[in-house]
Parts: structure tokens; sequence; C-alpha cells
């Protein structure tokens, strides 16, 4: 309940309320607060009993919004599965389809991950919620630096190019992207799980920012998040987890980087061509490899069976 600011910034030791009020004038000071309030936005937020249930609905209030909350109280255990991916927020995406909402938020445990569900009851993917806030953000920053992993989908490069920013992509992980955005002076990045990072209001994943880039990119367009989806590149993401012990996955990826020897090996293996994308590496805290690919619905699925069957075949000729 404790944090210590930035040196010579705050007083070295404050509340927790008094340090999300200090947070939360420095989100409402990179958006435009009057636009968002105009549109009275009708938000249904779902912390998932986490960490952003005591300030969830203070930020959202302040930006004018009317707001409703699931799962809003801290117990003894998670009302759901902490992680907002779709198949954990299916009691979210009723409650919007039998409701009447403008849009839907839900976070992570620690609140620094946000995934949209739109109008409709549809959860968006993590990506999406990085290209969307981005959109409200980078059109009114302009040009810069932006860092993503490089697992992150082309879809929020896609927005920054849009933009006149360069991308830089860098291994997964916060620490990676977070030490690239600081090196390059970069002005937003973040990665495809929901984490936004904005160097204006601080150099972390922040979901609470995140909220509130998406909502004045709804502001600026006069658009349902429905809407701002269709406009954006159509590309299917598959991800894959096989089992393999940690050698293992590492002697695949080191056999997959011979084979492609034009291929990105910051972090594992990252091969692209004009269609697809794939990304392969080995999990750095479980026996996993993790295999991501992104392009046109059909050809993404042939390369991720591809390359499944070529991982299995390289394990099987060890054993």
């Amino acid at each position: 309940s404790y944090i210590v600011p930035e040196e010579n910034q705050f007083p070295m030791v404050m509340e927790s309320g008094e340090a999300f009020q200090i947070h939360k004038d420095k989100i409402l000071g990179i958006v435009d607060r009057e636009n968002i309030a105009r549109r009275r936005f009708k938000v249904l937020m779902d912390p998932g009993g986490g960490a952003g249930v005591s300030c969830d609905k203070d930020l959202l209030e302040a930006l004018g919004c009317d707001v409703d909350v699931l799962h809003g109280e801290i117990g003894d255990r998670f009302p759901r599965k902490p992680e907002p991916i779709p198949e954990n927020l299916e009691e979210t995406a009723r409650a919007i389809r039998e409701g009447d909402y403008d849009i839907g938020f839900a976070q992570d445990a620690d609140a620094d991950r946000l995934t949209i569900i739109d109008e409709n009851g549809i959860v968006l993917e993590g990506d999406l919620t990085l290209a969307i806030a981005l959109m409200g953000y980078l059109s009114r920053t302009r040009q810069g630096k932006v860092v993503f992993n490089l697992s992150t989908s082309r879809i929020p490069a896609h927005i920054a190019a849009k933009y006149g920013c360069s991308v830089d992509w860098v291994p997964v992980g916060e620490i990676n992207v977070v030490e690239a955005m600081l090196a390059e002076r970069a002005v937003a990045g973040g990665e495809g799980n929901g984490g936004v990072i904005i160097p204006a209001v601080h150099h972390c994943r922040d979901s609470f920012t995140a909220m509130a880039l998406v909502l004045e990119t709804l502001a600026q367009t006069g658009q349902t998040v429905s809407e701002i989806v269709r406009q954006l590149p159509a590309y299917k993401m598959i991800k894959l987890k096989l089992g393999l012990s940690m050698t293992d996955a590492r002697r695949i990826v080191r056999v997959l980087a011979q084979e492609n020897p034009s291929a990105n090996t910051d972090d594992g293996i990252k091969v692209e061509d004009n269609d697809v994308w794939y990304h392969i590496r080995p999990s750095n805290t479980e026996p996993v490899l993790r295999i991501v690919v992104e392009g046109k619905e059909e050809e993404a699925e042939a390369v991720a069976e591809k390359l499944k069957q070529r991982v299995l075949s390289l394990r099987e000729s060890d054993e």
C-alpha cells in the first residue's frame, strides 16, 4: 500500500490513495478529458478482484464515464481466473451483451494489463488493446520511436507507421521493452498481452493509462470499438505452446536458426515475409517452446501446423 516516488518529486512515502491521485492526474494530463466526458461512455469494468478494484471507478468517473463494476471485491480468492483472456471473461462478455454498454474493460490481478470487450460482448486480443490505445495517443504526440516485443502483432506497428513513428523490436519481457524505450527515448511501447507503456506517465505497463487512451480513441473517432477494429488489418494470430524441456527447446531453436540463416535470433528465432511471420522461443519460466504465427488466416494456419510438425519431428529425432 506504499510506493517510493521519483527522487525529489514527492515525499518519500505516501498512502496508496494519495499515490493513485498523483498517477491519475498524470493520466488525465495526456488525454482530452473534456472530449471523453462529452461522450458519457457507459463502461462495464471487471478488475477480477485484483489491484484495480480500489482505483478503476475513480479514474473512469473522472473521465465522465458511467461505470458498473463486475468482480469488484477483494477476497481470499479471485472471483474469476486472473488472466484476462477470452475463456476467463465469458461472464463479463455475457453481461455486456445483456446490458447496454459502450465498452468493457478487464484487468489482470496486478492491473498492469488490459483487455477490451467491445459493445457486442466480443473479447479482443491484447494486441488490439495496444493498437487502439496507441491510436488515441500517437495522433496527439505524433512522431517518435515506439518499442514492441518480437511476439507482438503487426497491427500496433501499423498504427505507429500511420502516425510517422519508427518501431524497434526487442526480446519478450517488459524489462527488455522498457530498457529499449529508455535508451531510445521512445514515446510509447508495449506488449501484445495488453500491456501499454507511456513514458509521459511512467515506464511500466499500465492498464489505467490504457483505459484512458482507448476512451480517447473512441472520443476522437466517434466510432464504436467494433467499427474501429473493422478498419484495422485483418490478421490471424496463432499461439502454440509445446511441452519440452528447456534443454530440448533451446536445441530445437538452434536447429531452426541454422535452417533460417536470415532470421532474427535476438530471442529464439523470428522469421518474416510479406504474408506471414513467426516467432519461436523457449519459455523463460516453464518447460515449453512457444510458437507465435501471424498472417492472413489460411496462411497463418498452414505455417503454424508446418512449424508444429517440424518441432515434433526434431523432438522425436532426439528421443
